[in-house]
């Protein structure tokens, strides 16, 4: 595999490899979690939505063996690398890549052919706080290309009646990502906040919705990531791996 150059090829240490940039956007500690949280049915065909460097869709094809995954982002250099990953990881046959834009999907996807939508959409509105130089940071971070409201009305036109969007936000816009399922006909059906440790609030939540479903909210136990001598929670080792 020849990487470009500021690439570098990085062990998942499960078996799959991922490139990324040297000075570009890297996944977090976010996407992880939304792979393992997302409640994939066997067979299902699944859209990640800003897919940047493709780590969702990996994790997610590799947990869900029987699934499918057609991978979005903007950015041609992102889709390029996350293709590279893909072939890689032999995963061709499972996920496709497509460079495009969320907010024209029906440019790509005809209505309501999808079981299940992911996505790790920027976190801050775009006038808050000093920008990345580097595009693919800024864009990842900050809501210039896409914001959860774009994530949202994708979802309630690609998804199946009954089908399910998963997202990962910060814990402090966590009213904005409820309103703004609901104002697009998708119902919160499960939530789990992540803290660093007990003592810590809460830094995100992750939160999955059902298009078209009944109002019901399963508030699930919170996920600690650090036990208070610094070291892993046993769980965080297990989702981790």
């Amino acid at each position: 595999m020849i990487l470009n150059d500021d690439e570098q090829l990085h062990d998942l240490q499960n078996g799959l490899s991922i490139i990324q940039k040297n000075s570009g956007f890297r996944f977090g500690t976010d996407a992880v979690l939304l792979s393992h949280f997302a409640q994939i049915k066997t067979g299902s065909l699944v859209a990640d939505l800003g897919c940047g460097s493709g780590i969702i869709a990996l994790l997610i094809a590799q947990l869900n063996p029987r699934c499918h995954v057609k991978a979005v982002d903007i950015f041609e250099d992102m889709c390029d690398m996350a293709a590279r990953s893909v072939k890689l990881n032999h995963l061709e046959d499972r996920i496709e890549v497509i460079q495009g834009d969320i907010r024209q999907s029906s440019a790509y996807f005809n209505a309501a052919c999808f079981d299940h939508v992911v996505s790790n959409p920027p976190y801050y509105p775009e006038s808050t706080g000093k920008k990345p130089k580097c595009v693919n940071k800024c864009s990842s971070r900050t809501e210039q290309t896409m914001d959860i409201a774009d994530v949202c009305r994708a979802s309630r036109r690609i998804l199946k009646s009954r089908g399910r969007l998963s997202v990962v936000f910060p814990a402090w816009r966590y009213n904005d990502a409820i309103e703004t399922m609901r104002d697009n006909s998708i119902e919160p059906k499960r939530v789990r906040f992540v803290h660093d440790t007990l003592k810590h609030p809460a830094s995100i939540v992750l939160l999955e919705g059902v298009k078209q479903g009944g109002k019901e909210l399963n508030v699930l136990p919170p996920l600690i990531l650090h036990n208070p001598d610094g070291s892993f929670t046993e769980e965080w080792l297990e989702i981790y791996g």
